[in-house]
Formats: C-alpha cells, structure tokens, sequence
C-alpha cells in the first residue's frame, strides 16, 4: 500500500532586500474660501518642507517633486455660501542603491 505523505529532504530559505525605498510625503491645503492667494501659499509651503527635508539631512538629488493637485470639492459645489479649495503637492524621496 502506498504511504500518503510528504517527506521533508531539506529546509531552505530566501531574502530579498530593497535596493530602492520610495517615500511619497502628500503635502494637503485646505482652503475655506477659493481665491489664487491659496495657489502660492501652498508652493510657499512646500517649499518650506521641501527645505526642511535637506536642512534634516536627505540629499537634495533624493528628492522629486511629483506634482501638484487642486480641485474643489463636488459637494462644496452646491453649497452657494462654502467654495472651498484644496491644494496638494506630492513629493517623492527615493533612496540610492543600498
């Protein structure tokens, strides 16, 4: 009669480590009323942490700035006295080759 099981020869294992990190830090501005002023004081900030990240140590050539985004909200839309905006700027940091 033939024996149903496994038979466990040997044991193996595998690692695998990161040669590259992505960090995406999301930089969100909400404002109450729409007007341009939101525009450029959103880029004064990220600027500002834009300039933090290097005074704190990462590489001026490990970051990228990945765009930015505003847009009103659809269900602020309807509203006639709320036209809010929301600004956000995304920037990425990526590590070198560890």
């Amino acid at each position: 009669m033939p024996k149903n099981y496994v038979e466990v020869v040997g044991e193996s294992y595998y690692f695998e480590y990161p040669e590259t990190w992505f960090i995406d830090i999301i930089l969100n501005i909400q404002a109450a009323k729409k007007d341009d002023a939101v525009l450029a004081k959103s880029g004064d900030y990220k600027n500002k942490l834009i300039k933090f990240l290097i005074a704190e140590g990462i590489p001026e050539k490990q970051l990228f700035y990945a765009g930015t985004g505003a847009y009103t909200p659809w269900w602020e839309r309807s509203r006639k006295n709320k036209k809010g905006i929301n600004v956000s700027h995304k920037v990425t940091i990526r590590t070198d080759s560890i």
